[in-house]
């Protein structure tokens, strides 16, 4: 795993162990390194990364050993780099890119969608008059990074060693009109191909099955080897 976001998170999750071992709490932390709290608390829930002096110090006060330190000094330094979407800022929300991020390490995928085709498996007409529902009048160069990054998400899909990747479609997702028909055949058609790959599940919830509460809303879920 390459990406900050995933680095950030496992340096997060192994302080917090550390420091739990240690009998320490995130308010003496915080003092060793001249910060507030919240710091230590971002820093091991991954949402930021640390100074290498400001680790360090916290590893000292851990009592973390040298062979120990050294592999969560590089995950520090790891996760100061930029994301591999970073160059999409102008496209993408921060918190999306840092999805996408997830997304592209995960060793497995499950994802449930009602009401449309999920992103990843989406064709290009497709994705254009998805956003042509969305935004009617947008910049052609909007639309174009939009779709660039959504092809390029769509990598997983190719990957070798890639996820494993278990999609579950409501019936109305294959159904609802999205573009002209052109669009929707070539959408459909596109779905059989994929379902044929060895990594790949596409399951089908029908309208006469029985329902559950919460079978209007999508989810995803990714799980990862650590």
């Amino acid at each position: 795993m390459v990406n900050p976001t995933i680095q950030r998170r496992r340096l997060g999750l192994a302080l917090k162990r550390a420091r739990e071992g240690a009998g320490k709490t995130q308010d003496e932390a915080a003092a060793v390194i001249d910060a507030a709290a919240s710091k230590i608390s971002r820093v091991e829930l991954g949402q930021s990364g640390i100074k290498l002096t400001d680790l360090n110090l916290l590893l000292d006060l851990y009592g973390v050993r040298d062979d120990d330190a050294e592999p969560l000094r590089d995950l520090a330094r790891a996760g100061r780099q930029r994301g591999r979407w970073s160059t999409y800022r102008n496209a993408v929300p921060d918190w999306f890119r840092q999805y996408l991020d997830l997304e592209g390490d995960a060793s497995e995928i499950r994802w449930y969608q009602p009401e449309v085709i999920p992103g990843v498996l989406q064709v290009e007409p497709y994705i254009r008059a998805m956003n042509a529902i969305a935004h009617p009048r947008p910049p052609t160069d909007e639309v174009d990074r939009q779709v660039a990054v959504r092809l390029e998400r769509q990598s997983i899909l190719r990957q070798d060693n890639g996820p494993d990747l278990s999609f579950i479609l409501s019936e109305s997702a294959l159904r609802r009109s999205i573009g002209d028909a052109t669009t929707m055949r070539d959408q459909l058609l596109h779905l059989a191909e994929v379902s044929e790959q060895p990594n790949v599940t596409l399951q089908v919830f029908p309208f006469n099955a029985q329902t559950y509460e919460t079978a209007s809303f999508s989810f995803i879920i990714l799980l990862f080897p650590s």
